[in-house]
């Protein structure tokens, strides 16, 4: 009998897509073998060893891995890995205090109910209603509240903000509207925070304590981490009215105003662009889409045009302002 001679399988279609995933995943391991100078890395090393990259060597590193992403992303086959791969981000997110997958499905499923319900476009109250309620910042107030160390809202604070939203006729606040006794404590006091931000020139009469006002900053900030991540689950989910109310609060949550169709508002606009060099923008939206029949998807284009017309000293005024507030932000944060 013949001996026997090995030879390469054929590639049937079926593996073709998994010989792929595995070639991206190879030229990935290489890449950063390569750059960390080892033959062999075990999953904790791994993890360290790209923890030490310097940021140059990460984007080095991140273009290798685009194929193996895509990859683990899109294809079928890849469930598992894609599982794990996803886990892995959210382990990371949560462990660097950043929003994870739960708080966008959160969002969404409030969205959902919205949308089923309505045809109106999302209050601006209402999604803050919602930020206000997601896992994320209701972890972040448990976390102040268990440690009698760190500096906290204060509680008269709170209520005096409370009081003033009321007689303001905040939406949200009115009477026969949802009260602070039908908020669960950590829902009030994450909503309170993020209104104090937003009306807060509304709210100059009140004393407020620097570590009330250190814990609106911060919750603020999470924020608008956090609509950061739902507007690109928005996107990924075709919202078009969920894009838009995320990101007409995120405007608001910038410029430190409750409403953008107020006339009040707008002055405050002007004022602030005024003391950075800067002139209220012209903006113009065109928004078109073909007719459809009962049934089929429509495609609504939209264009935004946005215009400054300001000098070289305005603009250099502009970029001094910005780092002064960043700074100031580090400040209050640290």
């Amino acid at each position: 009998m013949p001996a026997s001679k090995a030879v390469a399988a054929p590639t049937t279609p079926e593996k073709a897509p998994a010989m792929a995933a595995l070639s991206a995943e190879d030229r990935f391991m290489q890449a950063l073998q390569k750059m960390l100078g080892v033959s062999e890395l075990t999953e904790d090393g791994m993890r360290d060893a790209i923890a030490k990259l310097t940021p140059e060597q990460r984007q080095q590193l991140l273009a290798e891995g685009q194929d193996m992403k895509k990859d683990i992303m899109t294809k079928k086959e890849n469930t598992e890995e894609r599982k794990l791969y996803l886990k892995e981000v959210n382990r990371s997110a949560d462990e660097n205090g950043m929003p994870v997958d739960k708080d966008s499905q959160f969002l969404g499923t409030k969205v959902v109910a919205f949308m089923q319900t309505s045809s109106d476009d999302i209050p601006h109250s209402q999604l803050l209603e919602w930020l206000a309620a997601t896992p994320y910042l209701v972890k972040a107030a448990l976390t102040e509240a268990r440690d009698a160390s760190a500096s906290a809202a204060v509680a008269a604070d709170l209520n005096e903000v409370e009081a003033a939203l009321q007689l303001l006729r905040v939406p949200g606040w009115r009477e026969g509207e949802a009260t602070a006794t039908t908020r669960p404590p950590y829902v009030r006091r994450n909503l309170l925070l993020l209104l104090l931000y937003l009306h807060r020139e509304r709210l100059r009469a009140i004393p407020i304590a620097e570590s009330t006002v250190a814990k609106s900053h911060e919750v603020v900030a999470k924020s608008r981490r956090l609509l950061d991540v739902f507007f690109a689950f928005s996107m990924q989910s075709g919202w078009t009215k969920a894009v838009l109310a995320t990101t007409e609060l995120q405007a608001l949550l910038v410029n430190g105003l409750w409403d953008h169709a107020d006339d009040d508002c707008h002055s405050l606009m002007k004022q602030k662009l005024h003391a950075v060099g800067l002139k209220m923008p012209r903006i113009s939206v065109r928004a078109t889409c073909k007719d459809v029949t009962p049934g089929e998807k429509v495609v609504l284009k939209v264009e935004v045009a946005r215009a400054h017309a300001f000098s070289k000293a305005e603009a250099e005024a502009y970029s001094v302002a910005q780092k002064a507030e960043q700074a100031e932000e580090a400040r209050v944060a640290g």
